[in-house]
């Protein structure tokens, strides 16, 4: 009686292990075909945006459009943890100036030509990092 009970209760447990790591496993999957799924978009959202600085007034406006605000918020949620950190800093250095933080930077409201320049190089830069 005794080795029936070890026995159910060993293949109780390994189940169990089995389970938790075949679930671990299966929103890990989950999460990376989310993140290249977004990848893309994000890439397309960027490159649009930078295609619009060349022609804008004022380009550091064009960092405050939703679309894109929503794209970097959806694939922060599940881009790997290695990239995660120097992602998120890549778009509040672009987005953000760095003592205030609600503001833009001054270096975008100077000469548009540099700028553009700036807004460009750190456009591709976040790119870089996804």
């Amino acid at each position: 009686m005794r080795e029936i009970i070890i026995a159910l209760a060993s293949g109780l447990m390994g189940s169990l292990v089995g389970g938790l790591i075949a679930i671990y496993g299966s929103t890990i999957a989950v999460r990376m075909a989310e993140y290249y799924r977004l990848r893309t978009l994000v890439r397309r959202a960027i490159q649009n945006t930078i295609s619009k600085v060349a022609n804008h007034n004022q380009p550091y406006l064009l960092l405050e459009d939703s679309t894109l605000n929503d794209s970097i918020d959806d694939i922060t949620l599940v881009i790997p943890y290695c990239k995660r950190s120097t992602f998120k800093h890549q778009w509040d250095e672009c987005r953000h100036d760095k003592e205030t933080y609600d503001l833009t930077p001054r270096e975008y409201q100077g000469d548009t030509v540099a700028a553009r320049r700036l807004i460009t190089e750190r456009l591709h830069n976040l790119t870089s990092k996804l």
